[in-house]
């Protein structure tokens, strides 16, 4: 499935996304942010995500938790500067996202809409006023397009 994500969606994407990175040490603050909205919306996926046992706030300290932070806020970073240019290139790092997230077994259809879900808390949290209506729109909509390829490709291997 080709990626299609009009220029009218994207800008306003871009434009945010551009907003996030502005602020100090983003890629660990961003993915803390998303990763606590996404335990929020589904406490089992803590699990599935950090099997090795560190629970509570000190799992939040952990360099592992850190790491898969700035980890999780590079691949949204990658992807949002890709859509904008080489689509086939996207596509590929897309194919091998989905391939490691079908690799933690038990990743389904449904858990991506949680995660757009959390994305969209995430941003609305790091972005404040920012992130209007239209702005949220614009990144639902790339974010379905996103999930949808990535489904896609982890349901047909």
């Amino acid at each position: 499935m080709p990626i299609n994500v009009s220029y009218s969606t994207l800008m306003p994407v871009v434009d945010s996304w551009e907003l996030v990175k502005r602020k100090s040490n983003w890629q660990e603050n961003f993915g803390d942010v998303l990763f606590r909205k996404l335990f929020e919306k589904a406490p089992l996926s803590l699990t599935l995500l950090f099997p090795f046992g560190t629970e509570g706030e000190m799992m939040y300290e952990s360099q592992a938790f850190k790491e898969a932070a700035r980890e999780s806020a590079s691949v949204v970073d990658f992807i949002v500067n890709s859509m904008s240019g080489d689509l086939d290139m996207v596509q590929m790092q897309l194919t091998e996202i989905a391939d490691e997230h079908k690799g933690f077994g038990g990743v389904r259809r449904e858990h991506w809409v949680i995660l757009g879900k959390a994305l969209l808390a995430a941003l609305e949290e790091s972005l404040e006023k920012s992130f209007d209506e239209d702005t949220k729109h614009c990144w639902a909509s790339a974010f379905d397009t996103v999930s949808t390829m990535m489904i896609e490709e982890m349901e047909s291997r």
